[in-house]
């Protein structure tokens, strides 16, 4: 997959992905910009998961808290409602759909990725127990082919400068 100069990809749509994707990348979203007690979110994870839905809702908080506060870099996400998926995004969806195969190490990987640094354990089984309850709602992620290419600038951080040995 491609991805533009705004971090979105290039013909990857929210439709694209399944239900739970849809539903895992609205509530994130709007956790992100504060919107998590909102009563559109509520609602929509009281109909959704049932009894289950105040503590799934807890548990994307703080995934989405954790991922916003603790992590080595910046994530970024479309507005809530926005049909387009940015790189992190299709990543946060690969994490779901990881858990929701029971596979941990390609789970872990993923939140390495987003955080730019090992995950903690607790981090891992929170996606996991949203995995759970989305799997039990009959909601599906649809795993995302994440080879995408990107052109970074090189680090501002590193710079190899001319030197004799």
């Amino acid at each position: 997959k491609r991805m533009t100069s705004d971090g979105f990809l290039v013909d990857v749509f929210l439709p694209e992905l399944g239900l739970g994707a849809g539903v895992a990348l609205w509530s994130f979203r709007a956790c992100a910009r504060g919107g998590a007690k909102c009563c559109a979110i509520v609602r929509g994870f009281q109909e959704t998961f049932g009894d289950r839905g105040p503590k799934a809702l807890d548990q994307v908080i703080a995934l989405t808290k954790t991922l916003g506060t603790d992590g080595g870099r910046y994530i970024k996400l479309a507005m809530t409602g926005c049909a387009r998926v940015t790189a992190d995004e299709l990543s946060i969806v690969a994490v779901l759909s990881s858990a929701q195969a029971r596979d941990r190490a390609l789970c872990d990987a993923h939140l390495s990725w987003l955080l730019a640094g090992p995950p903690p354990q607790a981090l891992s089984a929170t996606a996991h127990e949203i995995a759970d309850h989305f799997s039990m709602s009959g909601l599906q992620s649809i795993a995302p082919n994440l080879e995408i290419k990107t052109q970074r600038p090189p680090s501002r951080r590193l710079a190899v400068v001319p030197g004799h040995a």
